[in-house]
Order: structure tokens, then sequence, then C-alpha cells
């Protein structure tokens, strides 16, 4: 897959408080759809050299005559399938994940919007597994530069705490939100967009970083 790949693809990066810093880049087809997600993401234009990316979300569309890479074993590599919009490839000693989309279903805004979400599950998978953070279903919210989670089931509040706190505090996600551990082994959060926001047409999400 990555000879679909021309080298002069649009990249933006999200470095994140643990040092590493992932890249997105997407094939033609797909540029339009990663503009509009790197937009949600607040994603930065990719002026980083090469060598400082630790690992890579690559977009393309999603056509059955999609091969791996030839030097790789088949069978080295993890596969996951949602239905027939989303199909993911990822291997445990390549920094590199592929994420297929169809093109038929590129401008559906419902699936749009779960597909940039669903995209986010690479990170969360990788941190779970090798930095002892992850997702959390939680509220974020900063107060004298700490982080506060409010977690909670679903439809139990969290952004209605979120809207009424005091004004000393600042709101930063609703919703969804990354923790990752530091070199200091520091927990900090990143929060994450609300993406049923985006459905709806409500707001953009910030993306900062508190410990």
């Amino acid at each position: 897959m990555l000879r679909q790949f021309l080298g002069n693809e649009k990249k933006y990066i999200l470095p994140l408080s643990d040092g590493q810093t992932w890249e997105f880049k997407a094939t033609e087809t797909m540029t339009p759809w990663l503009k509009d997600f790197s937009k949600i993401m607040q994603l930065q234009d990719n002026v980083t050299d090469a060598n400082k990316i630790d690992r890579r979300l690559l977009f393309l569309a999603l056509k059955h005559d999609n091969q791996l890479p030839p030097e790789d074993n088949h069978d080295d590599w993890n596969h996951f399938k949602q239905g027939i919009v989303y199909r993911v490839w990822s291997h445990n000693n390549k920094p590199e994940t592929f994420i297929e989309l169809n093109n038929d279903f590129i401008d559906h805004q419902e699936i749009k919007f779960i597909n940039m979400s669903t995209s986010l599950k690479p990170i969360y998978k990788y941190y779970a597994e090798k930095n002892g953070g992850g997702p959390a279903h939680a509220a974020l919210a900063e107060l004298n530069g700490k982080g506060i989670l409010i977690a909670a089931h679903g439809g139990t509040g969290k952004s209605t705490c979120s809207i009424r706190l005091p004004s000393y505090w600042t709101p930063l996600s609703d919703d969804m939100s990354l923790i990752v551990k530091d070199s200091n082994k520091n927990y900090r959060v990143h929060p994450m967009p609300t993406w049923s926001d985006h459905l709806w047409s409500k707001k953009l999400s910030t993306f900062r970083t508190v410990e």
C-alpha cells in the first residue's frame, strides 16, 4: 500500500506530551477528508524532520486490490475491518498504520465523523498497551494549570457539569480525553474532540495538554 503514496502528500503532525510525534497523511483521493479531520483535531502542518516522526497514520481509498508492502509477510500484519467503510492494517514492529476508507461514503456526513472518531483508535490502542495511559471516557477541565477528569457513564451529566463549572475553571472537553505518561512518569491529559458536536455542528473542541 505504500506504493500509493507519492511522497508529495500534505502531512500533519500531532505532538503529544510523552514526546511522541504522530504523522497523518493521505493519498490524493483522501486529502479533502484528512484536511477536515486536521481542522477538528487542530493538527499542525508537518515541518518536522522525517527522522523525528515516531508513528504514522496513512489514509487511502478502500480497494480490494490494495496490498501490503511486498517485503512484509501478510501474516505479520493485524487486520481489522468495520463493515464496508473502514479497514485498518497495523504491525507490531512498524510505525505505520494504514487506514482505508470507502470512497463511496467519503462525503456521507454521519459516516465521515464516525470514521474520524474511529481513526483515533490506533492511537488509543498504542497508549493503552505501550504507555500505561489510554483513552478516558471523561470530561476534562483545567484548574490552576492542573487537569481534572470528570468521569461518568454516558448520559449522566458530564457535559452539563462542564458547562456549569465556575468561571475560574477552563473546560477543555466534555466526552473523551487521552492520558499519556511523560518521560518523568507524570501523567498528562489531552482533550479529544466531542464527535457528536460535529455531527450537530455545535462547536470545535480545543486540543491542549494539562497535567
